[in-house]
């Protein structure tokens, strides 16, 4: 018998006022690729990002299982599953 196992991605990307980063983790919290582009909100900034980190990872948009952003253009992105306040995202790392 066979066990196959899928594994759980998740990119997490922080859209700032003048640049945009991202992050791309499984479901152990492992850091697999994560990207800075110098431009953000408003631009091809976000766009790019995650672009890099599926370029970089060798993984498409239908692997990843969520795409949550955060940061002064979290709602400005369209790709996203759900978006995180400044607060909320310091007080989940406060419990870490």
């Amino acid at each position: 018998m066979q066990i196959s196992f899928i594994m759980t991605y998740i990119i997490g990307i922080d859209i700032g006022s003048t640049a945009t980063k991202a992050v791309l983790i499984n479901e152990k919290n492992e850091i697999i690729q994560k990207t800075i582009v110098s431009i953000g909100t408003g631009t091809k900034g976000p766009n790019l990002a995650l672009s890099n980190i599926l370029g970089d990872s060798g993984l498409s948009l239908d692997d990843i299982d969520k795409i949550i952003a955060k940061g002064y253009g979290r709602f400005t992105f369209d790709k996203t599953d759900d978006q995180k306040s400044e607060f909320f995202a310091m007080l989940k790392l406060y419990h870490f």
